[in-house]
Parts: structure tokens; sequence; C-alpha cells
């Protein structure tokens, strides 16, 4: 295996491309071709399966594309696998994944559709048994994200790691500084939480899409605060409205939680400055997180503490979740429903916004949101 890669990158000497580029792309198409044959040991001992993903990363006209169009070229005269199309619309998204199922039926599916989930892109991902990790949060609608959910509970589990995992892109719940936070509160350092309040706002440019802001940015607030409060919306009123998208742009909502906690969310996509911050109101004490630095105050009657936080990379912690998921047979969390709750509070709050009433959530059948320790 060495001498073929170190063939590889003699034979790619005149691509002008720099040599790591080369390396890299010749291992990525022996892991693809030979999936988790290939690995090797990081300095912690595990072994990394390459063939799960490998970026090259640098400036435009560096040679990163020539070298994975070769490695590519490689792949597709041996055969050996399905490759997607460097761009896909939705029909043409829809066959190479049924392809891709027939013919890889062990591969694990990662999807984020742009224009929502709906019952035809969410079949083939889900019902040829592959563990998957679904962007449910821009869902466009709560039935879609209903549907897939029924979908899956009629699929019978297989044993151990074959089962059918879902698990959806409510990131933050795998920041370190959220993590603290929920100590805090299961253990009552803030004592009774009165308010909680998020503010997530940004400048961002005018986009295609299917959802505003709501949709988009306001969901990952909803999500924390019902796995930090351990609590499910009641009651719903929203102010909303559009400055320069297509869809709402702004938002300010206030949800009831049951037990008589108030939430409180502004998103926008039109701040200049970018904020993630959450605070949290208690009769004992306020607790202060900032998303980006993961920073924690925690203001009481007599001082003011920072405990430390260890910053890490949520994006990497969620993915380590998810493959432990799989490789453990875990119980998904953020879990199928969660994504569905966080969806009907925001149908919730447009409807609220629309109107300008409050909207009353009934309540659901579904079980109680997933806050699975130790993740």
């Amino acid at each position: 295996m060495q001498d073929w890669i170190e063939s590889f990158v003699d034979n790619t000497k005149s691509l002008n491309a720099p040599e790591i580029f080369c390396r890299w792309s010749a291992i990525a198409a022996l892991a693809s071709a030979m999936s988790r044959r290939v690995y090797f040991q990081w300095k912690s001992g595990k072994p990394i399966h390459p063939n799960l993903y490998v970026f090259l990363i640098s400036r435009p006209g560096t040679g990163k594309t020539r070298a994975i169009d070769i490695a590519e070229s490689i792949l597709v005269k041996a055969n050996c696998m399905n490759l997607a199309s460097h761009s896909l619309t939705q029909p043409v998204f829809l066959t190479e994944m049924q392809n891709g199922q027939q013919n890889r039926p062990n591969s694990v599916g990662f999807y984020s559709p742009l224009v929502g989930i709906n019952d035809e892109i969410a079949e083939p991902c889900v019902t040829a048994g592959n563990p998957d990790l679904g962007n449910l949060d821009s869902a466009g609608e709560s039935r879609e994200a209903n549907g897939l959910i029924e979908m899956l509970e009629t699929v019978p589990k297989a044993a151990g790691k074959a089962g059918r995992k879902l698990l959806v892109g409510f990131i933050e719940r795998f920041n370190p500084g959220v993590g603290l936070v929920k100590g805090m509160l299961d253990r009552k350092e803030a004592g009774e939480v009165i308010l909680a309040t998020g503010r997530r706002v940004t400048r961002w440019p005018v986009r295609i899409g299917d959802v505003g802001v709501v949709k988009d940015t306001a969901i990952h607030d909803i999500d924390i605060m019902r796995y930090l409060l351990r609590k499910e919306v009641t009651l719903v009123y929203a102010q909303t409205g559009s400055l320069k998208h297509s869809f709402e742009d702004y938002a300010e909502i206030m949800l009831r939680f049951n037990h008589g906690t108030t939430g409180f969310i502004d998103a926008n996509w039109l701040t200049p400055r970018k904020v993630r911050t959450l605070i949290i109101t208690g009769s004992e004490a306020t607790i202060n997180l900032d998303y980006i630095s993961q920073e924690i105050s925690v203001d009481d009657s007599d001082r003011t503490i920072k405990p430390t936080v260890k910053w890490d990379e949520p994006l990497r912690l969620e993915l380590e979740n998810y493959i432990r998921t799989v490789r453990e047979d875990l119980e998904p969390s953020p879990s199928g429903t969660d994504a569905i709750e966080a969806i009907r509070i925001c149908d919730a709050a447009l409807e609220s916004g629309r109107t300008q009433r409050v909207v009353e959530l009934p309540r659901t059948k579904m079980p109680f949101l997933s806050h699975e320790k130790g993740r």
C-alpha cells in the first residue's frame, strides 16, 4: 500500500500541486476503495479511518482540485464505489442516495438538505439501515419532521450497532460552556430559574433558502432552553418582520414554560456585530454565557465568579458523539423528538408573528425531551 501511495505521488509531480495534497488524495482514494480496512494510529492511540473525510485546505490556485481529480478518476476506473456529482439537484440527489444504498449498504449517511426535510428526501436516507446524522433544525414544517420520526419508529431496529440512528444538528448542546451551565442548574446553584434570555444576532447576506431567522437561528436557543430548563413550552408570543430578506430576518420571541419560567429570544440577521449569549436569571444568582468565547460569569449577592472552562470545538464534540452513538448503540441525543418539539415552537412563533396573538401549544404525546448526561 505504501508503494502505491509513493507511486501516486511520483506520478502527480507534474501537477504542480503540493506533495502533501497528492499524498492525502492517494490515502483518501485507498480508504474510499477499501473502507475501514485502511486506518492509522493517532497520538491518542485511537485508530483514524480516513474514509470518513479528508479535507484539503489552502488558498485558491494551489492545486487542490487537480490532486483530487486524479484520485477520483482512479476510483471511477476501478469501479469500486459510487461517487456523487459535484453539484446536485434534488431529483439527482435522491437517485444517487438510492443507488448508493443499494451498492454500499454499510455506509453512514450525512445529510442536510437546503430545501428542508420531507418524506421524499428522508425515506431513502433512513430506510436503508444506515446510521444517519440529519440536520432537522432547518426542516420547513413540523409535519415534515414528524413524518420522518414516524417513519423511523416504524422501521424495526436492527440488533447492536447496525441499528438506525438519527441525531439532529443542535450543535450548541456540545458547547463546553453549555455543559457547565447545565451542571450548575442541575445543582440548583442559581436557585429557581425565573428567566432565560438568549441573544443570537449577526449581519447575514441575502441568500437563497426556505426558512428565515426563526428556524435558522432562534431554533438553537429554543432547544438550549428546553435542554437546560428540562421544561416544555406552553405559550408563545413573537414579533417578527423582514427588512432585507425574503423571509423574516428579525424576531423577538417570548416563551412560557410549564412551571412558570419565561424564555426570551432576540434573533436577527441585521446586527453588524456577531453576538451569541445566554443569561439565566435565578432567585439566587445570574449566570452569563458567551457561546463564542465559552466564557461564563456567575453573579450572586456577594461576588462575581468566573468558572474555568476549557475551550473546545463544539462541531468536533458533536461528531464524536455521533460516532460514539453508532459504535456503542446508544440512544441518540439530541433526538428526532427534540427536533420536532423545537420546530413546533418555531411554527408557533411564526404564527404569533403573523397574527399578533399568543399561541398556546397543545400537549404532545411524544416522549419527553432527551437529556442524556455524559455526552
